[in-house]
């Protein structure tokens, strides 16, 4: 039997697991032998923690329909390019829409998006011009922190890359192997000479953030 030092769970392969989660059952092919002095410990745990994608900073669209104003808000949530864009196509076809404009598509193409309307014309504006016109609105949040596009009215319009803010992030807790105290046969003492029935002892948690792009 070769020498196993070290033993990964990933926990999408469990072959049980409980609905309300927190319990999960696994089985090594082939097993493993265990030493009666063996010890066994959790020495790392890692998982994904993710949030909305759209929230209250970024989630209205705004554009200028044949010279009129007109917001539309995303429903807050996680999204990808082409959950993004399903979810702009039905708001510009939805209520709102001004008298004139066509039926409007949004289709991803790589990592833009490409926004057009059969009849009319419309513009996205960016920031600076929305400040400039309607300073009032200087604190609405907006779409344009995630892509911009090109000034002018137009039947269609081609984003820059959609680049959102940081969303997600992975937390990996690393046991404190000084003073650690194993899981090993009850009552058998750790090589600290304590009890292997006592609690643990948890270390920090290292955050490592890494950018979730729509994709």
């Amino acid at each position: 039997m070769p020498h196993v030092p070290k033993l990964f769970i990933d926990s999408r392969f469990a072959l049980t697991k409980s609905e309300a989660g927190g319990v999960a059952q696994f089985e090594v092919d082939g097993g493993i032998q265990l030493r009666p002095e063996a010890r066994c410990f959790l020495a790392e745990f890692t998982c994904p923690a993710s949030w909305d994608t759209i929230d209250l900073t970024n989630l209205i669209f705004r554009n200028f329909e044949l010279g009129t104003w007109r917001w539309v808000a995303l429903e807050m949530g996680n999204y990808d390019m082409n959950s993004l864009a399903t979810g702009l196509e039905t708001l510009l076809n939805g209520p709102g829409k001004k008298a004139g404009m066509g039926t409007c598509t949004v289709a991803r193409e790589g990592l833009h998006l490409k926004i057009s309307c059969d009849t009319g014309s419309f513009e996205v504006p960016s920031d600076a011009k929305i400040l400039a016109q309607l300073p009032q609105f200087s604190d609405v949040p907006s779409t344009n922190e995630l892509y911009t596009f090109p000034a002018g009215a137009a039947s269609e319009h081609l984003s820059s890359f959609v680049d959102p803010a940081p969303r997600a992030q992975h937390l990996r807790a690393l046991a404190q192997l000084r003073g650690l105290q194993h899981s090993g046969p009850p009552g058998r003492p750790d090589h600290h000479g304590q009890d292997s029935r006592g609690p643990w002892r948890h270390g920090a948690v290292a955050q490592q953030r890494q950018r979730a792009r729509f994709c």
